[in-house]
């Protein structure tokens, strides 16, 4: 009796088929284990005080999602009741060593959303350390914004004494660790000597716009012996030989946040220097963890000159929620979201988003197009068209004639 050859059942396609995509599911999952950071969906209104709900992966794990400090000052319970110029309670912070009161002001232009911020008026004047258990052993993220009416450098360029915008201290009476940023010189200990083991970078004349907000961030990592220092996103000091002072148990904390001018000056007493500087700041966020959300004007984080730190309410590997912090972006603009992990890593590209608008993706041909080239690295065998590019055409004609 003679065999006959079987030929494939429309069952035994289908078999195939399936085999097929079970195959490409497992091996998307193997990517997805090893993958960087990436974001799937978006979920919710992006709209100021909104909350937003990010689904991805490889965001890694945050144990205490929420910010130490997120201080806009018109979200501080304790400052209810305050009326414009009233001066700031120490209930937030402990307002040290000034010589000008800090105010609470609503009438003088705000930043965004923001309806109150922080004003002081003359050389010295900040708020201090924050209250209520801010601080880290070994890694800290400080940002906030600032504006002044004037710069600290003179027309020859040279600077008017060390003016801080913030110190991170760990013993409050300065004989500790001690890190300093100022406009033009970036100072942090290299020996165990606590404050007498600086070392320093010095940047000036630094990026500072006179007349408009000014972003200042600073990271701190102990164990790796580093301090970033950054304003308006541009990498001013970038440290690699950081000592904490071992004599202390405290924690690194930001203080003297504002304008806090040494007592120095080149030409004239400060009181002289800065007799009309005109100081705003706020926004304040203080975190003992770098992994954050940011919202950006630039589809890559490096050429975005413009973020706004967003506040975390939770954290997992694959989901984060957070409340939007808008900023100074207007309704109608795109931004672009990047979730960034506790080793600086971040979604290679921004998800874009439109401020005023509900939160989702949506994919076109082109992004699955693009996803099977880079996934696959095909080449022109792929082409079945015989039209010079690789695109869903093909994969019809494939499936179509599938045997």
């Amino acid at each position: 009796m003679q065999m006959q050859k079987e030929n494939p059942s429309a069952g035994g396609r289908n078999f195939i088929k399936i085999f097929l995509a079970i195959f490409l599911l497992g091996f998307c999952l193997v990517q997805d284990a090893n993958a960087e950071v990436s974001i799937s969906n978006l979920i919710g209104t992006v709209s100021d005080g909104q909350q937003i709900d990010i689904v991805g992966n490889s965001f890694g794990i945050k144990n205490s999602p929420a910010p130490q400090l997120w201080d806009t000052v018109d979200n501080q319970n304790t400052y209810n009741g305050l009326a414009d110029m009233d001066n700031v309670p120490t209930t937030v912070y402990e307002l040290t060593n000034n010589v000008f009161p800090t105010k609470y002001t609503t009438s003088r232009a705000q930043r965004g959303f923001r309806t109150a911020h922080y004003y002081t008026h003359g050389y010295k004047a900040s708020v201090g350390w924050p209250k209520n258990g801010v601080g880290s052993m070994d890694k800290l993220y400080f940002t906030f914004w600032i504006k002044t009416n004037m710069s600290s450098f003179k027309v020859d360029g040279s600077p008017i004494g060390t003016n801080k915008f913030v110190r991170i201290w760990d013993d409050k009476n300065g004989v500790g660790t001690r890190i300093s940023f100022t406009e033009y010189v970036t100072t942090w200990p290299i020996l165990d000597e606590g404050a007498n083991g600086g070392g320093g970078t010095f940047c000036y004349p630094r990026p500072m716009q006179i007349g408009a907000w000014n972003r200042v961030e600073v990271s701190v990592d102990a164990t790796n012996h580093s301090v970033k220092m950054y304003l308006n996103r541009i990498l001013m000091s970038d440290g690699n030989n950081f000592i904490k002072y071992s004599g202390t148990s405290l924690p690194l904390i930001p203080g003297h946040i504002g304008f806090d001018n040494s007592g120095t000056s080149y030409v004239n007493p400060p009181a002289l220097d800065f007799e009309n500087l005109d100081t705003d700041f706020g926004e304040i966020y203080v975190d003992n963890a770098f992994s954050r959300v940011e919202i950006c004007n630039g589809n890559t984080l490096a050429s975005s000159t413009h973020c706004e730190i967003q506040p975390v309410t939770t954290w997992s590997d694959n989901n984060i929620s957070f409340s939007l912090n808008q900023g100074t972006f207007i309704n109608g603009e795109t931004a672009y979201l990047y979730v960034i992990d506790e080793n600086g890593n971040q979604n290679a590209n921004g998800v874009p988003i439109i401020i005023g608008s509900s939160a989702g993706l949506a994919y076109s041909i082109s992004n699955f197009t693009t996803l099977v080239s880079n996934w696959l690295h095909v080449e022109n065998i792929s082409d079945i068209n015989f039209d010079n590019v690789v695109n869903t055409k093909d994969l019809g004609i494939m499936m179509s004639k599938w045997q």
